[in-house]
């Protein structure tokens, strides 16, 4: 590279690693030198730093997948049209889903399939859904295997938690979509059996009169009402989970975090610049609490930096410094860069915070 500084003036020639290796070089010295620097070898690259296995904290909720997929193994398609694909989606613990996303991948040329997506899915709910799938025209008959992208994320307390998943099927192209049955369902009979008992004793019995008819009309809608919108299943869903996942429940942190006198002490002690990193998410709940401590932190010493870091823009990162690992995503976490120790969650985040940066 060659610089020419005009205040002076004065030609540098530099080297790949920026050395000054000459000054106002002639043209038959600056030819020669070009062709000495283009015959060295480049300089050694650093090796990649090695990963990091960190061992989550107790503090850490365990987090598992909440929402599950009910899916055609097999769907079909004729060029030319759609086909919408039903499939019924299930979160069966207590914790709300958001920014869910249903989309189809792998497919092949010629077919096109249109994502869904969802703001937020309540625990313990099930709904049908579609996806639509488009062919052209000219789509050759075949079967290709292709997937159902499912992702989304939730928190519990001040820990957030992503989730993707894929659920395989098959697509067969010139085969005509089959019509899904819905599954029978036994509350329709108990209906029709109440109402076949109630209106027995209204023509055979005694004591039948207007109040009666209506309140035997009342009962009935609402049992119709409940099993149409879900209630039962609702039930069992959280009939199967409550009595192992309610445990551990913490509540996310949104007030201004301040300093006590022994933590602003402690750090007024620290003599020497560190920087830290913090990984956050824009839909991470308790991110800007943990954040807010760190201006706290930086604010009473101001040797201490830190800089934000999105887990999900820096996935590579993230999954070298255990942040995600095995499908998840857990944050916020803040990072010693130079000890490798990280700390998660905000659950005593002020203690936990100050042994890190004392750490060595």
């Amino acid at each position: 590279d060659l610089y020419r500084v005009y205040a002076i003036p004065a030609l540098f020639l530099l080297d790949r690693t920026g050395i000054i290796r000459a000054l106002n070089p002639g043209e038959e010295e600056l030819t020669s030198l070009v062709e000495e620097l283009l015959a060295e070898p480049p300089p050694e690259q650093e090796p990649p730093p090695e990963e990091v296995e960190v061992e989550l904290p107790e503090v850490i909720t365990p987090a598992e997948p909440i929402l599950s997929l009910v899916f055609p193994e097999r769907v079909g398609l004729l060029p030319g049209e759609a086909n919408e694909v039903s499939v019924t989606l299930e979160n069966s613990s207590q914790h709300l889903a958001e920014e869910i996303t249903l989309q189809f991948s792998d497919l092949p040329e010629g077919v096109t399939g249109e994502p869904l997506q969802l703001e937020e899915f309540p625990g313990f709910s099930s709904r049908p859904l579609s996806l639509v799938l488009m062919g052209e025209p000219d789509l050759p008959p075949a079967e290709h295997p292709i997937k159902i992208l499912l992702s989304y994320h939730y928190c519990i307390g001040d820990s957030c938690f992503k989730f993707s998943e894929e659920y395989p099927l098959v697509l067969a192209v010139g085969e005509a979509p089959q019509e899904q049955a819905r599954p029978w369902n036994p509350w329709w009979l108990l209906i029709l059996l109440g109402a076949g008992v109630a209106l027995a004793w209204l023509v055979w019995g005694r004591g039948a009169s207007a109040l009666s008819l209506i309140l035997l009309g009342i009962a009935l809608l609402s049992l119709a009402s409940g099993v149409y919108l879900g209630q039962a299943r609702q039930a069992q869903l959280i009939g199967a989970v409550l009595c192992t996942s309610c445990v551990g429940i913490e509540e996310a942190r949104h007030d201004q975090p301040r300093l006590s006198p022994d933590t602003q002490a402690a750090l007024a002690k620290i003599t020497r610049p560190l920087e830290l990193v913090i990984f956050s998410t824009p839909w991470c709940h308790a991110c800007p609490y943990a954040k807010a401590m760190l201006e706290e932190f930086s604010q009473a010493n101001p040797l201490i930096r830190f800089r934000e870091v999105n887990a999900e823009q820096e996935m590579d990162l993230a999954r070298r410094h255990g942040v995600y690992r095995g499908g998840r995503l857990v944050i916020p976490a803040i990072l010693h860069p130079e000890t490798g120790r990280i700390i998660f969650g905000v659950e005593d985040l002020e203690t936990r915070l100050l042994d890190l940066v004392q750490g060595e």
